[in-house]
């Protein structure tokens, strides 16, 4: 066992006695804010914390134990977190979706549309008169993620696996403790809706320090651009077929023309087998008549294959 600090206190399931003596909610939200200024201010947060990892120091304020399962997150995951959490605070769907895109990898096209309308009746369910609890809510939205092919990071998943193993912990202190509720408070007070002015320019010089290479070779560029224009021989390069669905596309097209293509031309040889006269007969079957049937019957399935896939899309 590696020990840092010698602390005094009680393990918080065998601390029912002192719990009782004190205000639950208010250890309770405390063991809460303090989950998620590391998650969203610190970027390194415990990512295990159960009942046995909590203990009740003397002071009466929560201690976190065993730091063995440690999350880190970088500044863009916690600033995604962030306006995820305001948005369900607010209940915007559109906010929280367009974080948990910032959020998660995936197909490279995604029904935005759709996402934000699963996620609108996630919100109403979660913030409405039958509100979901934590846990059901967590689930929810992972299980929205994964419908729309969308993948958390690892880290981001442990993010959520601790929040849900922090809802039962919150709950053995304080039986009633509603953590949704609580989050909607700490974005209130933290007003992670909105930020301050500090914050908001120190984004504002991150991002031109992000843009002040471009800006520098700018001139050059723009010089380049018009000295190719003087001399005639500005070019401009497009990738064609750049996006996967337009090959997709093609290709099916390209497919259906093949089949019709050879469909019609087995079609047309089986007829003029049909008006062959003559021909070597096996088993008692003029041998030209059966190979002209069977083409017939094979141009007319691939023919009818073609139509329901035409069928199919509408068109």
């Amino acid at each position: 066992m590696l020990v840092e600090e010698w602390l005094e206190g009680d393990a918080l399931r065998a601390a029912d006695g002192l719990l009782d003596q004190r205000d639950r909610t208010k250890l309770a939200r405390r063991l809460f804010d303090g989950m998620l200024d590391q998650i969203l201010r610190i970027g390194v947060f415990h990512a295990d914390p159960h009942a046995g990892n909590v203990l009740i120091a003397r002071s009466g304020e929560p201690v976190l134990l065993d730091f063995g399962s440690v999350g880190r997150l970088d500044r863009t995951q916690r600033r995604a977190l962030t306006q995820a959490l305001a948005a369900v605070a607010l209940g915007r769907a559109a906010v929280l979706s367009d974080a948990l895109l910032d959020l998660a990898a995936g197909r490279a096209e995604v029904d935005v549309d759709g996402l934000e309308r699963a996620l609108d009746r996630l919100l109403s369910r979660t913030l409405g008169a039958e509100a979901s609890p934590a846990v059901q809510t967590l689930t929810d939205i992972v299980d929205v993620i994964v419908q729309f092919g969308l993948t958390l990071d690892p880290q981001l998943a442990g993010v959520f696996r601790a929040l849900a193993t922090l809802d039962g912990t919150l709950r053995l202190i304080d039986p009633a403790f509603d953590m949704i509720a609580e989050a909607r408070r700490y974005a209130s007070e933290a007003h992670l809706g909105l930020p301050t002015s500090s914050q908001l320019g120190g984004d504002i010089a991150g991002d031109i320090l992000e843009l002040l290479p471009a800006l520098r070779n700018l001139p050059r560029r723009a010089d380049r651009i018009s000295r190719a224009l003087e001399r005639g021989d500005f070019s401009l390069k497009l990738r064609t077929l750049a996006d996967p669905r337009d090959v997709a596309v093609i290709g099916r097209y390209v497919n259906r023309f093949v089949l019709a293509f050879i469909s019609a031309s087995i079609g047309l040889v089986s007829a003029l087998l049909l008006g062959v006269a003559g021909g070597p007969v096996v088993f008692g079957t003029r041998l030209d008549l059966l190979l002209a049937y069977l083409g017939l019957a094979g141009a007319t399935a691939l023919g009818l294959r073609v139509v329901v896939a035409i069928t199919r899309d509408g068109g």
